[in-house]
């Protein structure tokens, strides 16, 4: 047990500050039942199984709910729910809260995360196929046949609704000298990508793969990386000060990448949006950005009147470095 249980404090790590704010949810791991009737709440119930052999497993599951409360909005984890030994589950929540969605997990399998979008009161059935995992590993080439050192390889699921955001099942894993990647956790059947980024360069996808239900060794993969144009500056306020801890955000209209990708979420989200934050003088630097137009919005948030300033940048393919300087000035809705 010892895997299982240091994955799911992982998930539980990266979205962990929310679990504190939010109230709990009342969370059951019994088997699945009717919900009661004349009872305002919502119920969400259904089985984890096994996904081929339909054998129910014993698991766990994440619940994700809105939290309107917390500045801004947003999701956060409730807790979890167990199942009974044959993977039945049921999750309840209290009247006006909105179940967003459920992350199930098993010792041994990939988890699966899908959305539920239950407000109580009301009723969903929802069950899960976890498929079981191997490890993979094999070598990063370039067109040219020469190892890619550096880069950061994960794992990407076309058929998934969206990706469970678990650092180790994702992947996450960086080449060596040799362009050797190690992944600890990868589906044992079912196609799969690797995306691979590398700073300076545009995000790249595999061709696809399919695992064969058994260990996967020594692959090859050939990734044609290009490097991406840099943009850099400063944000100043009206009286040419540097701006520290701004919010500058890059966006772009299209995502890079297959278009079947474009139902999981966050190799979408990676490629259409991303951000940072000023230094102390003001700075910020982007690098790796694809050709085509992109959206930037330098923005300070704190306080009132809020600031903000956009620009556009059309990036062509000769396009390397671009130095630009925002200068916030009072933002108020239209």
């Amino acid at each position: 047990m010892k895997r299982f249980s240091h994955r799911w404090r992982q998930i539980v790590f990266v979205v962990g500050p929310l679990c504190w704010l939010a109230a709990p949810a009342r969370l059951s791991g019994q088997a699945a039942n009717a919900p009661t009737a004349g009872v305002a709440k919502g119920v969400v119930e259904g089985r984890i199984r096994q996904a081929g052999s339909g054998v129910g497993l014993a698991g766990k599951l994440a619940v994700f709910k809105s939290v309107p409360e917390l500045s801004g909005g947003g999701t956060g984890v409730l807790g979890g729910a167990s199942t009974d030994s044959e993977g039945y589950y049921r999750v309840e929540i209290k009247q006006g809260e909105r179940l967003d969605e459920l992350c199930a997990r098993a010792e041994g399998h990939i988890s699966s995360r899908r959305r539920v979008g239950l407000t109580a009161p009301g009723h969903a059935v929802l069950n899960f196929e976890l498929t079981p995992d191997v490890p993979a590993s094999g070598f990063l080439v370039d067109t040219a046949g020469q190892p890619i050192e550096g880069a950061t390889v994960r794992v990407v699921y076309p058929d998934e609704e969206t990706m469970s955001g678990i650092g180790e099942e994702m992947g996450n894993v960086e080449t060596n000298a040799l362009g050797r990647f190690d992944l600890p956790y990868v589906k044992a059947v079912g196609r799969f990508l690797l995306e691979v980024t590398k700073p300076g360069y545009v995000p790249a996808f595999s061709s696809e793969l399919a695992g064969a239900g058994k260990r996967m060794e020594n692959l090859v993969v050939h990734i044609d990386l290009k490097r991406g144009a840099t943009l850099k500056g400063t944000v100043l306020d009206e009286a040419g000060r540097p701006v520290s801890l701004a919010r500058v955000s890059v966006q772009r209209a299209e995502h890079i990448g297959p278009k079947e990708l474009v139902s999981v979420s966050m190799a979408v989200s990676r490629s259409r949006y991303t951000w940072v934050e000023t230094s102390d003088d003001g700075r910020f630097s982007f690098s790796g950005l694809a050709e085509g137009p992109i959206t930037v919005v330098a923005s300070d948030l704190r306080g009132e009147p809020k600031k903000l300033q956009s620009w556009i940048w059309n990036i062509a393919p000769t396009d390397e470095t671009k130095e630009v300087t925002f200068i916030l000035k009072p933002w108020r809705r239209p």
